[in-house]
């Protein structure tokens, strides 16, 4: 299969002379299609300089200066030329996919360089297909430090509590190639698993890379590697307090409490049957109305990064579980923000923005541990001044009542929780964040169920189904036979669409149906009930066997996020196996040109947004095969 992942364009412009810095005065750059940036690196040679720094936008800053003697006077047009080269590293296949050049000149008149061809070429470049060392091999880990420097080791470790590990590569390596380095755990004697969370940087030859841990084992392995992990390039040890003497494997148990609770102790205003549910559904689809993720902002200049949840008065926000706080600081409108580092026990990690809030409520400080279901502050009210009476006015109204608000914002962690570094709020479009910015209508459906729904258990009447339900174990399975009939990339995608879709398989649906989501058409009959039915005609044991009914949650409603329903149950497609319903989802995703978006919404822009919000799961099963 043709790799997807291509330099499209490069990029020059030339700093305003009020921010060089360093001598620094040209930005330069690429565009790449397919950027998966954990898996394909990019170098770039500028005017025989290799850069491997470029930022997340693809640029980095240069010294392009030239000599202003080389213009004899103001009338002659002095041409300097310079060439850049880019080259793509696949990480995971240790190769290189695609290098390209362009050459520019400048017009030293208007200071601007301008290509010579229109569109970059492809090429050999002798000077940097060396660049990336093949072979590379990790010769020591150590750890854990419990400081970011690396100078402090300990030889135990407590939940919940940071550390940090240091692997050190045979070879010189570039700043690339270390952060292409893998990392890996097991507890006791467990299978060795992929970190799903921990945060990366390079420091001189080395990765740094930190971690929490959220299980009590009694002991803990950390391995890192380029291919695959080694008992001889590790460190053990172990967890502070654990009971060396209890034989039982305690991955498994945890505090009993839920992962996640709502942020709200009342449901919302614009739930599903309140007062502004039927036009302010916070549940409903990307975009569709103002609260939602995705809707336009400021005449459509920027994009809503989060959902709002309307209130009465002054209605306590709660933390959704256990973390720290990152920041406070001022909002939109005369509200606050207080941003958390939350941490589950189930190995999930991610930073969550409380927005909106009343100022004079918030009840945390900077730096504060904070637990589930500790008081953060209270909903506020936007406030718009009036410049001609010099007061301020509630900016939200509706029907003569002022809106209280909770805006709920998440982001994935990717770019870590140095917020002076990268910090939430930039001139990034759309939606004038970071780029690890996510869709938060999981976890509040998740939270959600878990406060006011079922608190996890299953219907009355479903009761029985689930006793021989589809587990973990069903996906695994399944995955790696996807895995080696239609290779890595293609079950990476299954497994994230079903981690997001099926609550990381602990979803009711999945646990009955196998399948992340296909709803019944109304009035189609079985055995497609109105979806293609080609798979069947070659593999008729994945004929779906039957329908299973529910009453919807809140939030996604099967397939593409139509119009939730809340006075009758949905009806879902019951496969025989998870094999036969991600078997479906392969085939659906090839007859869409790979465009695993579709699945969600024949809409492209939500297409986009969906593809972002299920790479922000780990594929974790399959990063073990």
């Amino acid at each position: 299969m043709e790799n997807k992942t291509k330099i499209t364009a490069f990029k020059v412009k030339k700093i305003p002379l009020s921010k060089v810095v360093d001598n620094k005065d040209y930005e330069v750059g690429i565009s790449v299609s397919n950027w998966d940036k954990n898996r394909y690196f990019v170098i770039l040679k500028v005017a025989n300089k290799v850069h491997d720094d470029l930022d997340k936008d693809g640029l980095v800053k240069v010294n392009l200066y030239y000599d202003e003697s080389f213009a004899n006077d103001n009338n002659y047009h002095t041409l300097v030329t310079f060439t850049m080269v880019a080259q793509i590293y696949d990480a995971e296949q240790d190769k290189i996919i695609d290098t390209k050049k362009q050459d520019y000149f400048l017009n030293e008149r208007t200071k601007e360089f301008i290509s010579y061809s229109p569109v970059p070429v492809n090429t050999v470049e002798g000077s940097i297909q060396g660049y990336w060392h093949k072979n590379k091999l990790v010769e020591k880990v150590e750890g854990p430090f419990s400081d970011a420097d690396c100078k402090t080791i300990v030889s135990e470790v407590k939940i919940g509590t940071r550390y940090y590990f240091r692997a050190t590569p045979k070879q010189k390596l570039h700043q690339s190639e270390l952060l292409a380095m893998k990392w890996s755990y097991r507890y006791d004697d467990d299978e060795i698993t992929s970190f799903n969370y921990a945060l990366e940087s390079v420091k001189g030859n080395t990765n740094i890379m930190s971690c929490i841990f959220h299980k009590q084992p009694k002991e803990i392995q950390v391995y890192a590697f380029y291919k695959s992990p080694s008992d001889t390039v590790s460190v053990k040890f172990n967890i502070f307090g654990a009971e060396q003497e209890n034989k039982t494997n305690s991955e498994n148990t945890s505090s009993g409490k839920n992962a996640i609770i709502f942020p709200l102790l009342v449901k919302p205003e614009n739930d599903p049957g309140n007062k502004w549910g039927e036009s302010r559904n916070w549940t409903a689809k990307q975009g569709s109305n103002m609260t939602t993720f995705n809707a336009d902002r400021d005449n459509k200049k920027r994009k809503h990064a989060a959902r709002d949840l309307y209130t009465n008065k002054l209605e306590t926000v709660v933390a959704i579980a256990d973390g720290k706080v990152l920041d406070i600081r001022n909002f939109y409108a005369k509200t606050h923000q207080v941003t958390v580092l939350h941490t589950l026990e189930d190995g999930r990690s991610f930073i969550a923005r409380y927005g909106e809030l009343d100022p004079s409520s918030i009840l945390v400080k900077k730096n504060d541990p904070i637990s589930q279901k500790d008081e953060i502050g209270k909903t506020g009210k936007l406030l718009k001044y009036n410049a001609k009476t010099n007061t301020y006015k509630p900016l939200m109204v509706i029907d003569g009542t002022v809106v209280y608000m909770l805006h709920f914002e998440c982001y994935s962690g990717e770019l870590g929780e140095d917020l002076n570094k990268n910090p939430l709020s930039n001139s990034s479009k759309p939606y004038n964040r970071r780029s690890d910015l996510i869709d938060s209508l999981a976890l509040l459906q998740e939270g959600y169920e878990n406060s006011f729904g079922n608190s996890g258990e299953p219907a009355e009447e479903n009761k029985e189904d689930v006793k021989n339900s589809f587990s973990e174990k069903d996906a695994k399975i399944a995955l790696k036979k996807i895995h080696d009939e239609y290779g890595k990339e293609m079950a990476k995608t299954i497994e994230k669409v079903y981690r997001w879709e099926c609550k990381h398989f602990k979803s009711l649906q999945y646990k009955n149906c196998g399948a992340p989501g296909m709803e019944v058409t109304e009035g189609k009959t079985p055995p497609n009930y109105g979806w293609d039915g080609s798979l069947y005609v070659d593999h008729p044991e994945y004929k779906p066997v039957g329908l299973w009914e529910s009453f919807e949650n809140v939030g996604k409603s099967g397939k593409g996020g139509n119009k939730q329903v809340t006075d009758k149950k949905k009806k879902y497609i019951k496969f025989p196996s998870v094999e036969a319903g991600m078997m479906y989802l392969v085939k659906f995703i090839q007859r869409h040109d790979g465009n695993v978006g579709r699945w969600h919404s024949t809409d492209s822009s939500v297409q986009k947004n969906y593809i972002k919000d299920i790479n922000s799961c780990i594929p974790r099963i399959v990063n073990n095969f």
